[in-house]
């Protein structure tokens, strides 16, 4: 349990310094620009669809998938980056699910 606590917090630690950088504009990878495809896509999307809508090469995209994907599990936010059989889609988090199910 400690060490997964101890991952946690390196992991916000590592988000927070990099959200204190400041990206340069046409920076190749801009996290508002992932969230807003994934947003806008009617379902799964695979990494290359996002890589060439975004200019991007697959790695950057993937960084910054896993980036997304931490952030969204350690950050308490609503959203969660689902990631199945080579395809992901933001979902809502499982503990939203009695709200969500409510709001529906």
């Amino acid at each position: 349990m400690t060490s997964y606590i101890a991952a946690v917090v390196k992991a916000k630690v590592t988000l927070v310094e990099r959200h204190n950088r400041t990206v340069r504009p046409g920076a190749p990878y801009r996290e508002a620009d992932l969230n807003a495809l994934l947003f806008a896509a009617p379902g799964t999307v695979t990494p290359a669809q996002l890589a060439a809508a975004l200019d991007l090469s697959a790695r950057e995209v993937e960084a910054g998938l896993s980036e997304l994907e931490i952030r969204c599990a350690t950050t308490g936010r609503g959203l969660r980056l689902q990631r199945h059989h080579g395809r992901v889609q933001l979902t809502t988090a499982p503990q939203a699910a009695p709200q969500v199910e409510r709001f529906l």
